[in-house]
C-alpha cells in the first residue's frame, strides 16, 4: 500500500504504485533544466537559505519556484503584478 499525503500531484503520480519507494522515485524524477543569470546578492541569499535549511541550492530554488507557481495559480496575474510593483 502506498502512503502519501493528500496532495493532488502525489495522488496522480502514486496511483498504481506498489510501494512508497517506487512512488518517491517517480516524484523525484527531474527531466529538464533551466539556466538563468541572477544578481550576485540573490545567489548569496539563496546559498545562505540552503545552508540554514540543510538543503542544496538546487533544492531551495525548486522549492521557491514551486511556491511561486502555486501562488500564481491561486492569485493569477494580479498577484504577480502586485509583487513586481513592490520592487
Amino acid at each position: 500500500m502506498v502512503v502519501y499525503a493528500i496532495h493532488p500531484v502525489k495522488r496522480r503520480v502514486c496511483e498504481g504504485q506498489r510501494s512508497t519507494v517506487e512512488c518517491l522515485r517517480k516524484l523525484m524524477i527531474k527531466n529538464d533544466q533551466i539556466g538563468l543569470r541572477v544578481p550576485a546578492e540573490l545567489k548569496r541569499a539563496l546559498i545562505q537559505i540552503a545552508k540554514k535549511e540543510g538543503r542544496s541550492l538546487a533544492q531551495v530554488c525548486e522549492i521557491l519556484l514551486r511556491h511561486g507557481v502555486r501562488l500564481y495559480d491561486e492569485e493569477g496575474q494580479k498577484g504577480l503584478q502586485r509583487f513586481i510593483s513592490r520592487q
